[in-house]
């Protein structure tokens, strides 16, 4: 199974909220590189995070100011090809400062600015861990829960 975490920007906390989902990070470790994504997130592709435990493999996208919207066309576009929600999975990921992340990314690309803001994301994901943790621990509990209807 695919599955994607969709934000308005995906390097921020839909990655944390990936590398939570995959056990690569801690709760109590929630620092990780994202310098290199900004240029992937740039080109409008999923970035690849990972594989879970179950061998799911994870991603995570930029949904714009609307990541609802990008959800619903991705699950309309899935449908279309054929495939079902066992095949892909799309979770959308909001904290309260999802706007303010995304007008900070639109700046990193000012090069001298872009250690601060990378910095000032990290702290405010840092504020949000605990909302980006129970909505991991709650889609994980979806998806047990739809395994086993299955």
């Amino acid at each position: 199974m695919n599955i994607l975490f969709v934000g308005m920007t995906g390097v921020y906390h839909p990655f944390v909220a990936a590398k939570l989902f995959t056990g690569e990070i801690k709760k109590t470790d929630y620092r990780i590189a994202i310098s290199g994504l900004y240029e992937l997130e740039i080109c409008g592709r999923p970035i690849f995070v990972g594989t879970d435990d179950m061998n799911n493999r994870v991603y995570v996208l930029g949904g714009g100011p609307d990541p609802a919207m990008a959800k619903t066309s991705i699950d309309q576009l899935v449908d279309i090809l054929g495939f079902s929600s066992a095949d892909f999975i799309v979770k959308v990921v909001k904290i309260k400062h999802d706007l303010f992340l995304m007008r900070l990314f639109r700046l990193t690309h000012l090069l001298f600015f872009r250690r601060t803001i990378h910095s000032i994301a990290l702290w405010i994901v840092k504020k949000e861990l605990q909302t980006l943790e129970k909505q991991v621990l709650a889609f994980k509990s979806q998806l047990v829960c739809t395994a086993s209807e299955q």
